[in-house]
């Protein structure tokens, strides 16, 4: 890429810091020794800052589990992405294991909420998750990893795999169908929930990564959502700084925060809960001088204070509290999409992490070993392919729960159709798939303008040929003729 880029530019962009452009060559020799200094300074961090003494070990080491064996399966394929599967492993283990609503034994209920892995390279993680909750994904699927026919491909497919809510593979694209599944919620629940009956309330969650905040698509989409104010759509965006070429830096450093706060969607990463009046009082004066405020009318009544959530979890490698405390602020929030910054390790837990190399490559089985002997478990992949009692009864837990919430549902549709026959009748209609009786009824009605009389038919048009029929019609000219835009003005004529 470099090459590429040198070879039609010649230079990177120069930034604020820097007084010209920066050549590529003098780059390329300082890359590693900058990443090398990030991974120590963020190790430095994450020991500094230990998890709370409360965090359970045991969820932790449910999170490990997820880790290995999402890297495992990449180096049984020698071909993948571990590290994103490695750095968001904390948020999918929430997510499956205490916020979202599913029922492994019926993938299409209705009410279920709706994951999507937007940066699909990462799928390692999402078939983790689906096999370990119960759904039709055996280990030996896992083993069969990116293999011509398997359940498992190297890149989620909706069609191919259970669970799958959306194929994701171009970057980007997730988020937008994250945002239409908000969308279709909003509308759904508009349509049939009535007091007492919320017959759809299901959130869209969706896990990204800088490389989709990077592609248009994810911003029109997002700009949309916002707009809309798509309260039940909670991105989780893996901040990991890293992309396939080397650091964020090279290419996106902007402050995504900001731009999904003018968007409309709730993305402060405030350090606590201020309203805005508070937070411009507290800033250092500028080099101009204050200048008193104009007197206030007291007759009109103050706009409301526009509180500022935290909603960047600074330690998302193993703050499983504080990533569970920004989600749950997120579903309080209704009245607007969420992103949650979440900052990451790509490749937690390897002797490459925080680098480029851990992201579309095997760990080698050095590193794979080395990885499960500092986590806690057994060496070898016949080990790490059993998943442990302690850690599988976590996640069959989940199964029951959800069965159990499903069937709560549907004794709420029974009354609900009771209460409401007409709406149930529509709702169950659009489930199956099915249009309308009437459809053709339905259809919009456009008059026919005729020139003739009716009865009479209209003349055939006449054929034109050759050039004059690629020109535009004619116009009159100021001194009466007509000509086509092709020809030339009579005045230039004369000139000429």
């Amino acid at each position: 890429m470099d090459r590429v880029l040198q070879f039609n530019f010649g230079y990177i962009p120069p930034k604020k810091s820097l007084a010209g452009g920066v050549a590529l060559a003098s780059i390329n020799g300082k890359r590693s020794s900058v990443l090398e200094a990030a991974a120590a300074q963020k190790k430095a961090r994450a020991a500094a800052v230990p998890p709370p003494a409360e965090e359970s070990a045991f969820e932790l080491r449910c999170v490990n589990y997820i880790r290995i064996l999402a890297a495992e399966m990449v180096q049984q394929a020698n071909s993948g992405h571990p590290g994103a599967a490695m750095g968001c492993a904390p948020m999918a283990h929430l997510l499956w294991a205490k916020v979202m609503s599913y029922n492994p034994a019926d993938p299409k209920w209705p009410n279920r909420d709706r994951f999507v892995l937007s940066n699909g390279h990462a799928c390692a993680l999402l078939y983790c998750m689906l096999h370990l909750t119960g759904y039709d994904i055996s280990l030996d699927d896992l083993k069969q990893f990116r293999q011509l026919g398997s359940k498992t491909p190297g890149h989620p497919e909706n069609t191919h795999t259970p669970g799958v809510e959306v194929a994701t593979g171009p970057l980007g694209q997730g988020i937008a169908n994250g945002v239409g599944m908000a969308l279709g919620q909003a509308h759904m629940a508009g349509t049939f929930n009535r007091p007492g009956f919320d017959v759809v309330d299901n959130y869209t969650f969706v896990i990204c990564g800088d490389g989709c905040l990077q592609e248009g698509v994810s911003s029109e989409a997002s700009s949309l959502a916002g707009h809309l104010g798509l309260g039940r759509l909670i991105v989780l965006y893996d901040d990991n700084k890293i992309q396939i070429d080397g650091s964020t830096d090279l290419a996106f450093t902007e402050d995504v925060a900001k731009r999904y706060e003018a968007y409309g969607w709730q993305a402060t990463t405030r350090a606590s809960h201020r309203p805005n009046r508070a937070l411009a009082r507290a800033a250092p004066p500028g080099p101009v001088a204050r200048r008193r405020p104009a007197a206030r009318d007291r007759s009109r009544p103050l706009p409301p204070a526009r509180w500022l959530q935290v909603l960047c979890v600074e330690h998302g490698d193993d703050d499983l509290r504080g990533l569970l405390t920004a989600i749950e602020r997120a579903k309080a929030e209704e009245g607007k999409p969420t992103l949650i910054k979440v900052t990451t390790t790509i490749g937690f837990g390897s002797a490459k992490q925080g680098t480029e190399k851990v992201h579309g490559a095997p760990l080698g089985h050095a590193d794979l070993d080395a990885v499960k002997k500092q986590f806690g478990f057994e060496e070898g992949a016949a080990n790490v392919f059993k998943t442990p009692p302690d850690v599988g009864g976590v996640y069959s837990a989940c199964t029951q729960a959800g069965a159990m919430r499903q069937k709560a549902w549907e004794a709420m549709c029974v009354r609900y159709a009771k209460a409401h026959p007409g709406l149930a009748a529509e709702f169950a209609r659009r489930q199956a798939g099915k249009l309308p009786v009437n459809w053709k009824e339905l259809l919009p009605r456009c008059p026919i303008r005729r020139s003739n009389p009716p009865g009479v038919p209209a003349p055939k048009p006449r054929p034109r040929h050759g050039v004059a029929s690629l020109t535009l019609p004619r116009r009159p000219t100021p001194d009466g003729r007509r000509r086509t835009r092709r020809s030339r003005p009579a005045s230039r004529a004369k000139s000429s």
